[in-house]
């Protein structure tokens, strides 16, 4: 009798570890098939803000040179389109994307408020980046000319280009670089005649972020933003 009522006893206790574990996995903060999505607003020209809707829904209004929080989206095929956040002007289109469960991304507006583009970039990295090591990633909104990348020390000599030929509207792969004050460079293409600098970048080990480099008005160089993945 004794060890049918400890027989028992054993099994409700299993039962209750099993259950309070299910809870616990299903309330561990992760939300099943879902992605992380920021919108970013490199498109020059405008007069406002811009915002991004997914599946129906209008984001918050990003502002020139600007990243927006990350949206949760349901993971799979996804509409996109951006628009002027006042409004007024014509909704930007971008084809369904399907994104992966887990899955985090960077949708941004590109091109001019006369002829707008888009660029849809996969945050994920290829591998762990050792201690010490980070991730950054370069693109180029400024326009079809191409420009070369330099990363290294703020205010140290150019050295050799890390990133060649960076055409306008294209994703690159992360660079793996040092953690710790960065600053990248961008020249003409073949060329050491710098035209756009970063401002110092803090770059935290294995954490990627993505450098813009857009157009400076009048200036004839490049201004720059970085925005980190979600």
């Amino acid at each position: 009798m004794f060890t049918r009522h400890l027989t028992s006893a054993m099994l409700v206790a299993a039962a209750v570890v099993l259950t309070t574990t299910a809870c616990s996995d299903d309330n561990n903060g992760t939300a099943p098939n879902t992605a992380q999505v920021r919108f970013v607003n490199a498109q020059t020209g405008g007069t406002g803000s811009l915002a991004l809707n997914t599946n129906g829904t209008a984001g918050s209004a990003v502002a020139y040179q600007a990243g927006g929080s990350c949206q949760t989206v349901t993971a799979g095929n996804t509409s996109l389109s951006f628009a002027a956040s006042n409004g007024t002007g014509a909704t930007t289109t971008i084809p369904a994307q399907t994104f992966s469960a887990g899955g985090r991304y960077t949708v941004v507006a590109t091109g001019s408020a006369a002829a707008p583009q888009y660029l849809v970039l996969n945050d994920a990295t290829t591998s762990t980046a050792a201690s010490g090591r980070a991730w950054l990633r370069v693109v180029n909104t400024v326009g079809a000319t191409p420009f070369d990348v330099y990363i290294g020390a703020p205010g140290a000599a150019l050295g050799t280009s890390v990133q060649n030929s960076t055409t306008f509207n294209t994703s690159y792969p992360y660079l793996n670089v040092p953690a710790g004050s960065t600053q990248v460079n961008v020249t003409g293409a073949g060329v050491q005649t710098i035209l756009g600098t970063s401002s110092t970048l803090s770059l935290a080990s294995g954490t990627p972020q993505t450098v813009f480099f857009t157009p400076a008005a009048g200036l004839g160089t490049y201004t720059s933003f970085a925005v980190p993945s979600c």
